[in-house]
């Protein structure tokens, strides 16, 4: 399987690129808006582009959101930015933002990325004083990741975001309240991770 570096065919943090006047609307995305057990958003507000558009990190509909300060980077703090309004956003200034092109999907960087142990490689990358740490963007450019054709991301990730809804379900019966902290990294998800982890290829699904 070929492989290429996230920053060889993202971009990482773009520059803020939007035809919206101030006074029309978007929607902003806080840290604690971001789950980190399945990696969904779960709270979208709605602000005018002029209240946000200095000062907070910007993205695009389908862009990769990952955040940067430890302990929410551990946690696994990472989603896609699904349902925008305008189709833009801003959120917080400790996202990393990763825009795919037309050779990766944003699904596929997802379920890459918020693997265990790329975290844990991750951690090891972080600079800063205790309790401010951070995820260089250079980790980000600089990682490695698989790249079968589009095609195949696609229907990897149908079957991994089919499975990962059913763990969420069960997750929110009574008898299961108690979930892991995150949740492809959990046991019950370890087969469904990427090519290079658990004992079985994410092509094979």
């Amino acid at each position: 399987m070929n492989r290429a570096r996230l920053g060889d065919i993202c971009e990482v943090n773009p520059s803020p690129n939007y035809d919206l006047t101030g006074d029309e609307n978007c929607t902003f995305i806080p840290m604690d808006a971001v789950d980190d057990t399945f990696g969904t958003i779960v709270r979208r507000k709605i602000r005018r582009i002029c209240e946000v558009e200095t000062g907070y990190t910007f993205f695009r509909e389908d862009d990769v959101l990952f955040a940067k300060i430890t302990p929410c980077m551990e946690n696994g703090k990472c989603a896609i930015a699904k349902k925008l309004t305008n189709k833009i956003g801003f959120g917080s200034t400790e996202f990393h933002v990763i825009r795919p092109n037309v050779d990766i999907i944003s699904s596929w960087i997802f379920f890459f990325i918020r693997q265990e142990r790329v975290r844990q490689r991750a951690q090891h990358r972080m600079t800063g004083s205790a309790g401010q740490k951070r995820v260089p963007a250079a980790f980000i450019n600089e990682l490695e990741i698989p790249l079968p054709d589009p095609g195949e991301q696609k229907r990897i990730a149908r079957r991994l975001w089919k499975r990962q809804t059913g763990y969420a379900a069960r997750a929110a019966t009574p008898a299961n309240s108690a979930t892991p902290s995150s949740g492809l990294s959990s046991s019950k998800c370890s087969r469904a991770r990427h090519p290079e982890t658990g004992p079985r290829k994410l092509s094979k699904i």
